[in-house]
């Protein structure tokens, strides 16, 4: 048996970065990990445009007249202006192409336009030009994604700003989930109604991960061997159930027989103390969970984004953290590392009497989890302690 924070550690040295990478169109990059540098072919703005309504005058002009003849219009959607000379001027909107040559913008609240005779008379003039300069947010040849970076909003907006279609991404692990369970495949009438395959299928989507499948199998060990040895295009089994050491628990039993290094089996853990974390060839994995479903999710919360975070070389989610008042003494721990599920209000948390890993609504009613490693001292009432936090999953996505 192992620490918790040795399983941890083992994870981390065994998962590789991936290096498979594919292409994907810039709508569907979200939250996608790029993996290389992305330079701009042009500039941005792609010309000198108009960050006010009003008119755009010759700037030498105005140091002599006040009264311009309105000669035309830029507007937004233009791809250029023809310049002009003299004493005239154009109506200008806010993004539109200005002129070359040296010019100024005047907003449309400092002159007044008589559209009817084609006049606009200048009335104050202000010191800012009010035009936003041709490569002034982005230059030609500028960098402007980096290799590592995650797609979020932001960065698919600017992308698309600069005309990019596509983009090149690591590709996300391909997860197999397989439960298994001689209760959960009763014809017509399961024992118990299946639900861990779709609980490890929504946390391994939320963390950054694409599941392929998803299947519920019996307690048969010859059919686990062959589901497993049939498998090609995954980066990452993981099971439900059968990694305990039960006469029916065939997980653990049948992975050295699948040529499958152990990395570890034991955990002193509670709960999740059999979770199981195994490694093939060619930086394929297996992630063994507790078929317990609060041992199941709380494992799944544990492993699953340490995996990703070192496949990926990134964290697309993560747990937050928030520091809560203690409302009730809470007793030291004793050797095993504990996940307690507590109810936070306000301020404060409470730890739930009963931590049977066996009681899902209990699980339903908590705000999140209460970390303790080996041998924690006490907590006083009124303490202030860290809290794991259930709904307030962060993602990069803005």
């Amino acid at each position: 048996m192992i620490t918790f924070k040795k399983a941890c550690t083992l994870i981390k040295k065994n998962v590789l970065k991936t290096k498979i990478e594919e292409v994907v169109d810039i709508e569907s990059s979200y939250l996608r990990i790029i993996s290389k540098d992305y330079i701009s072919n042009h500039d941005l703005p792609f010309t000198n445009l108009s960050a006010m309504d009003g008119l755009v005058v010759n700037e030498k002009d105005l140091k002599e007249n006040k009264e311009f003849k309105i000669i035309g219009e830029s507007k937004s959607g233009d791809s250029f202006c023809e310049s002009f000379k003299g004493n005239k001027c154009k109506l200008i909107y806010t993004g539109a192409p200005v002129p070359k040559c040296s010019k100024r913008v005047i907003p449309k609240e400092n002159c007044n336009i008589k559209i009817n005779e084609n006049i606009a008379e200048i009335n104050e003039i202000s010191s800012e030009k009010f035009i936003r300069q041709k490569g002034l947010d982005i230059k030609k040849n500028q960098k402007f994604l980096k290799s590592g970076s995650i797609m979020n909003i932001r960065n698919i907006s600017l992308a698309k700003s600069l005309k990019l279609k596509k983009v090149k991404v690591l590709k996300k692990p391909r997860i197999h989930i397989i439960s298994t369970g001689d209760e959960l495949v009763k014809k017509n009438n399961p024992l118990i109604e299946p639900s861990n395959h779709l609980m490890i299928k929504f946390l391994a989507k939320k963390f950054g991960g694409e599941v392929l499948v998803t299947e519920i199998i019996s307690d048969d060990q010859r059919k686990f061997i062959d589901k497993i040895l049939k498998l090609r295009n995954y980066d990452l089994i993981i099971t439900s159930g059968g990694v305990s050491v039960g006469k029916y628990d065939i997980v653990s039993k049948t992975l050295l027989n699948l040529g499958c290094e152990v990395i570890f089996n034991k955990i002193a853990l509670k709960p999740g103390k059999p979770a199981t974390f195994g490694k093939f060839k060619n930086n394929k994995f297996i992630l063994g969970l507790p078929g317990n479903p609060v041992s199941c999710f709380i494992s799944m919360l544990n492993f699953f984004p340490i995996f990703i975070k070192c496949f990926l070389g990134k964290e697309l989610s993560i747990l937050n953290k928030g520091l809560y008042k203690s409302k009730k003494f809470i007793k030291k721990s004793g050797h095993l590392t504990t996940f307690q599920r507590v109810i936070c209000k306000g301020g404060t948390f409470e730890v739930f009497d009963n931590q049977d890993s066996s009681y899902q609504s209990i699980l339903t009613k908590s705000s999140g989890l209460l970390y303790r490693p080996p041998y924690s001292k006490a907590i006083r009432k009124d303490e202030i302690v860290e809290i794991i936090t259930f709904n307030s999953v962060t993602e990069y996505n803005i």
